[in-house]
């Protein structure tokens, strides 16, 4: 969803309410009000107080009428900044009094529970940047991010680009400015991102020329597409009873960020695109979640290409535009670096959980710790090619081993413990297994039942899925048993699934009983509703209604009905209407369930000849819609 998340930012910023200020200090109060070189009220843009230490304290939106008001203000002095946040205004960001910078601003000084009045701008029409971004093979590009920085780096405006590959950056001051372009689309149209002209860095960018007041046409660009970077990062369950997932993150070989992906939770499969020609070098970021307590799971683990540890030793990669560099693996064992596993068993041949495993080198230094899980499997990882010895003992005191611990095989110290090889061609080394006597005992002790995960709320499906386990160790508890609705007992296992659920309230409860027979007097227990009701926003339905012919210039005159069709109010709902040289946008606020609200959109096509207005809807919660109108524009 990456290209809607970046356009609901991009959304949020032009039709959110003013943030809060950071802190309510006071009583006090700045107000004024904002009007362009015609003296006509500015609407929608945004006021900030600042105070002596560069703080941002209170914040505001103008009205339609251009007025504004700066509360929650202590007694002191304030410096106000007047800028575009997302406002469709073709004015220029400036501070009080018509000053460029927070620091060269005029105070203006508040007294606590008193307004300090007249606080006026009279904002300057700003420059604009406009143009067409394409691609050789996709033609047009929609949703391409198009950012304007200023001589000191600073991001000076933005615009995306509409369906027909063009875009115009507004409010900007006289000056020069770079310009860059990256794709913000989902799924990425994999074009690979540059600064105007095509450049490689912000330093290397052409200067664009600005005049305030006009507009700086045809700056047009035509991305290349992307090269790619292509392998296996790992895949999903590793190991007894845990989950791991993993990334690769591309550089470039100054070590800055270029791009990253996740790799596919089931086959590890990753594709990193966008990517310009050049060098790179690429990281991989392999972690894991244990699905029970007890389970070994292994550390978060770090490595460049080529099974390198360190950025300045990873292997450089070449890459194409256009082209895909495959087999760029992290490793292709199931486990990080060079592993030892096995299984702990006790005399009977039973699995043993929460055995501690500890590996050390030939002087005696540990380097590896793993735990057996439920089924007594441990994996140690991260290691070096070289000789180890194993040390087992028991992590929880559930055992009663006559010594405590034990070394491989079945030694009682380091200096005896016969040493396990990985060798420097292999993965790791298997099956490094141990049996370990334990003392058996009569237990008295009921055993008691946790519930780790599910429900306990209000759920909206008839399935629900509970994870459960008991305080004493699997070879001590033989059974849990479960019971939903007071019905009987019966055995189950975690994770327990209940399913084809009835509408309303349910209680399950869990009860653990050892081997010598002791039941869990107190059963856990867990009650939660099943309510399958819907509840959505869901902007349903977008109709335009408007001119098919208007003339370059003159005012056209849209009624856009807007419906949402589910059965919850929608929220932060706004209207942007692009193309033909167009660029408006408008807070439609809140629609209730099964409502229609109807925008009046005025607006003033620039460019002649056959043009298409798109006209897009977008909601905090209720999605979004697209309605694209042809109109013929006319001298």
């Amino acid at each position: 969803m990456r290209s809607l998340m970046l356009f609901f930012l991009a959304g949020v910023a032009m039709l959110a309410v003013a943030p809060a200020a950071s802190a309510a200090s006071g009583t006090g109060s700045i107000s004024g009000a904002l009007t362009d070189a015609g003296s006509n009220p500015v609407n929608y843009f945004c006021v900030e107080a600042f105070d002596s230490g560069g703080k941002e304290v209170s914040a505001a939106k103008s009205k339609p009428d251009g007025t504004y008001k700066l509360e929650e203000l202590g007694s002191g002095d304030y410096r106000v900044a007047f800028r575009r946040c997302g406002s469709t205004n073709n004015l220029i960001s400036e501070y009080y009094d018509n000053q460029t910078s927070l620091a060269s601003a005029n105070a203006v000084s508040v007294t606590d529970g008193v307004d300090t009045p007249g606080i006026n701008a009279e904002l300057a029409t700003g420059g604009t940047v406009s143009g067409t971004v394409t691609n050789g093979s996709i033609g047009p590009l929609e949703d391409i991010c198009v950012d304007a920085y200023d001589s000191n780096g600073d991001r000076a405006g933005y615009d995306f680009s509409a369906a027909d590959g063009s875009y115009t950056v507004i409010g900007l001051a006289t000056g020069d400015y770079r310009l860059r372009y990256r794709d913000c689309a989902y799924p990425d149209q994999n074009v690979a991102p540059e600064y105007y002209n095509d450049q490689a860095s912000l330093a290397e960018a052409t200067p664009v020329a600005v005049t305030a007041g006009a507009d700086t046409p045809d700056v047009d660009v035509e991305l290349a597409t992307g090269g790619s970077i292509s392998g296996i990062a790992g895949g999903a369950s590793w190991g007894e009873g845990y989950y791991c997932l993993s990334s690769a993150t591309v550089y470039d070989l100054n070590g800055e960020y270029v791009a990253s992906e996740m790799a596919d939770s089931n086959t590890g499969e990753y594709t990193v695109d966008q990517l310009r020609t050049g060098t790179y070098k690429v990281k991989f970021h392999s972690g894991c979640m244990g699905a029970d307590p007890g389970v070994s799971v292994p550390s978060p683990n770090v490595t460049y290409w080529e099974e390198a540890q360190t950025f300045a030793d990873a292997t450089e990669i070449v890459v194409t535009a256009g082209s895909d560099v495959p087999g760029i693996d992290a490793y292709t064992g199931p486990h990080f670096g060079k592993w030892i596993s096995g299984t702990v068993r006790n005399e009977s041949g039973s699995p043993l959980k929460a055995i501690c495993v500890r590996a050390y080198d030939a002087v005696g230094n540990e380097q590896a710790f793993g735990v057996t899980g439920t089924q007594g499997y441990y994996v140690l990882d991260r290691l070096k090619p070289g000789d180890y010895r194993l040390k087992f003992e028991d992590c929880g005191d559930f055992y009663i081993y006559p010594d405590g611990f034990e070394f491989y095989e079945d030694k009682t110290s380091l200096e005896e413990a016969t040493p396990v090889t990985i060798e420097a061609g292999e993965e790791g080394t298997p099956f490094i297994d141990a049996e370990l006597a334990t003392q058996g005992y009569t237990d008295l002790t009921p055993p008691d039942t946790v519930i780790d995960s599910g429900p306990s709320g209000t759920i909206t499906t008839n399935e629900a899925t509970f994870t459960f386990h008991s305080t004493e160790p699997d070879w001590i508890t033989p059974y849990i048993q479960c019971s939903i609705d007071s019905g009987a007992f019966e055995d189950c296992s975690s994770p327990e699934t209940f399913s084809d659920l009835s509408e309303g309230e349910h209680t399950v409860a869990f009860r653990a009983e050892d081997s010598f027979g002791n039941q869990d007097p107190t059963p856990a227990t867990r009650t939660f509703t099943v309510d399958t009701t819907v509840y959505k926003a869901a902007i349903g339905k977008v109709t335009v209604k408007g001119p098919a012919r208007v003339k370059k210039g003159r005012k056209a005159t849209f009624r856009v009905r807007i419906t949402n069709s589910g059965n919850i109010r929608a929220n932060g709902t706004g209207l942007w209407v692009r193309g033909g040289g167009v660029n408006f946008a408008a807070s439609v606020g809140g629609i209730p369930a099964g409502e229609t609200k109807v925008v009046k959109v005025k607006v003033k096509p620039k460019k002649t000849g056959r043009t298409r207005l798109t006209f897009r809807v977008i909601s905090s919660n209720a999605g979004g819609k697209i309605v694209k109108q042809n109109v013929t524009v006319g001298r």
